[in-house]
């Protein structure tokens, strides 16, 4: 992750190889972003820093910034799309959960690999690329069916399976950090096996092995346009520590 900070403005960025591979076009990621002042200068002074991107046949940027008028105000003026705010549920666990749900929660092997990438191809459709009318739809399946092998074959990640009755109905992609807290990065349930109040189930169920397993917190973040998402961590009392905002912008030739 690179630093850029000038007079107006600072942010962290990044080269993207996986969303690249997914939309034909090489991307930058931003986070962090913050002006210090919102004036024609700093306009200006930004255009500047995207024209350099560009000369750098950098094609698509995805900005991520904190929930700030003036800072969405200079990027839509600069010619980006707002796309979604992002939430960042937070969980405690200091207790195993009552449950009577028999589901295992197991690490998954490359025979799984298959089915699970067929779970994810399907399930997301609230997501940033899907809510972008820019993009084709199988971009966005696509990307999370890539997700799914890169967390696999990544020692960084871990990618639980869900077996109900043997069978697999969903999958957990998390990270698990020195300070024993756990990170969700990718969550989901087999279609076929969503709309029978399986959901709150399931997740509690996770999060009994993170706590057998030592963890005592988790972590992860949703979509405002996932309101069935929303909902969920909502009854599961997870604390909404933060958000941020998304935007989009393609830098044309």
């Amino acid at each position: 992750m690179k630093q850029l900070k000038t007079k107006y403005f600072r942010f962290h960025y990044e080269y993207s190889e996986q969303d690249q591979i997914i939309i034909g076009k090489k991307t930058i990621n931003i986070t962090d972003f913050e002006i210090s002042e919102y004036s024609q200068e700093a306009i200006n002074s930004f255009d500047k820093t995207l024209s350099v991107f560009k000369k750098e046949e950098v094609e698509f940027i995805c900005i991520r910034c904190k929930q700030d008028f003036i800072t969405s105000k200079l990027l839509t003026e600069s010619g980006f799309v707002f796309i979604e705010t992002l939430f960042n549920p937070f969980f405690r666990i200091d207790r195993l959960i009552e449950s009577n749900l028999k589901l295992d929660v197991l690490d998954a092997n490359k025979n799984d690999l298959k089915y699970i990438r067929k779970i994810a191809k399907n399930s997301f459709k609230k997501d940033r690329f899907h809510f972008d009318e820019r993009f084709d739809k199988k971009i966005g399946d696509n990307r999370y069916s890539l997700w799914v092998d890169n967390a696999f074959n990544n020692p960084k990640f871990s990618l639980l399976k869900l077996i109900l009755e043997d069978r697999i109905i969903g999958f957990f992609i998390v990270e698990y950090d020195k300070n024993k807290s756990v990170y969700w990065h990718l969550t989901a349930i087999d279609k076929s096996f969503q709309g029978k109040g399986l959901g709150s189930e399931v997740w509690n169920m996770v999060m009994n092995k993170h706590f057998k397993d030592s963890y005592r917190s988790v972590k992860t973040a949703i979509s405002s346009n996932n309101i069935s998402a929303l909902n969920l961590y909502t009854k599961l009392n997870f604390r909404f520590i933060k958000a941020s905002n998304t935007f989009h912008k393609f830098l044309k030739s």
